[in-house]
C-alpha cells in the first residue's frame, strides 16, 4: 500500500468513527433519554465531522 492509499483510509476511518460517537450520542439522547456527554461535546463532533467531510468530501457509504 503506498503512502496517499493509507492517508485515504486514516481519512475514511476518522470520518467513520465521528459518525459513529455522533450515532451513539443520538441513541442516548433521543432513545433512551440518558445523554452521556453534554451539548457543547455533542456540538464539538458535529463541528470537527463537518470540518472533516468539507475538507475531504467523500462519497456516502452505507
Amino acid at each position: 500500500m503506498n503512502h496517499n492509499s493509507d492517508n485515504h483510509n486514516n481519512i475514511i476511518k476518522k470520518i467513520e468513527e465521528l459518525r459513529e460517537k455522533i450515532r451513539y450520542h443520538n441513541y442516548r439522547y433521543y432513545v433512551l433519554d440518558d445523554p452521556t456527554d453534554s451539548d457543547a461535546e455533542y456540538d464539538r463532533l458535529m463541528k470537527e465531522l463537518a470540518d472533516w467531510e468539507a475538507k475531504y468530501p467523500l462519497p456516502l457509504r452505507e
